[in-house]
């Protein structure tokens, strides 16, 4: 799973999908517990995003509930979530959300 995450999520983006749909399919072939349940809070956010623009996720929200850490259990969810997040903004403005989140910012920034 950890690795796949990320093969997923770069797979459905480069095929133009993106949002909480991807998110949805990443989560449907992902089920170890470790992953499910920041899958579905990424997808939900997602929804918020598709529906009115996302309102304000804070990045300390983030870093708690989806993880900021070196581990793919703490990195893999938040990076596949912010990418779909910020797909329609500046590069520099994801990065510096990453930033924001904290923790291990280069390794989900990767």
């Amino acid at each position: 799973a950890r690795a796949g995450v990320i093969a997923m999520a770069t797979e459905l983006a480069l095929a133009g999908q993106g949002g909480a749909a991807a998110m949805r399919q990443i989560a449907a072939l992902v089920t170890e517990s470790a992953y499910a349940a920041k899958l579905q809070t990424a997808a939900k956010w997602l929804e918020r995003k598709d529906r009115d623009g996302g309102g304000a996720i804070a990045p300390a929200e983030v870093r708690r509930e989806l993880g900021a850490g070196i581990a793919a259990e703490a990195s893999c969810v938040t990076a596949a979530f912010l990418a779909f997040l910020h797909d329609e903004r500046p590069f520099g403005e994801l990065l510096q959300f990453v930033v924001r989140v904290g923790g291990d910012a280069d390794t989900v920034g990767a």
